[in-house]
């Protein structure tokens, strides 16, 4: 839905995605922006940038969940808008969950505990005991 809604749904490797997630794709007109045709889609090499962009994502670990955190801390890395607000004020900006022994703890702890169907924070209840 959310490829679609901001019109990547047509990009051949979304659909083949959403096809396999949900069995069924829909391409009408009415579900991407008029100017993302295929012309423009082969002119900027879209599904050879989704295809280069899932590879980047996914190649940082073989765990999917670790992969996919560590590419979001990387999208994160370094924040020029609010220097240029902050510096000018006189101001320093610290995320305190980048801190890399932070991250550490969480992708560890990702690692060893696996999800299990009802039982909710695991870290939290066994700290509790």
């Amino acid at each position: 839905m959310v490829l679609r809604e901001f019109g990547l749904g047509c990009l051949p490797l979304a659909q083949r995605l959403t096809a396999r997630r949900t069995g069924t794709f829909s391409n009408r007109a009415g579900d991407r922006p008029p100017w993302l045709t295929a012309q423009f889609a082969r002119r900027f090499d879209l599904s050879g940038r989704a295809a280069e962009q899932a590879r980047m994502i996914f190649s940082r670990s073989t765990d999917t969940a670790r992969s996919l955190t560590l590419a979001a801390l990387a999208v994160q890395r370094g924040d020029p808008v609010r220097w240029a607000v902050a510096t000018p004020l006189g101001l320093h900006l610290a995320h305190p969950f980048h801190d890399p022994r932070l991250v550490r703890l969480a992708l560890g702890i990702q690692a060893r505990i696996r999800p299990e169907p009802g039982r909710m924070k695991p870290v939290l209840a066994a700290s509790a005991a």
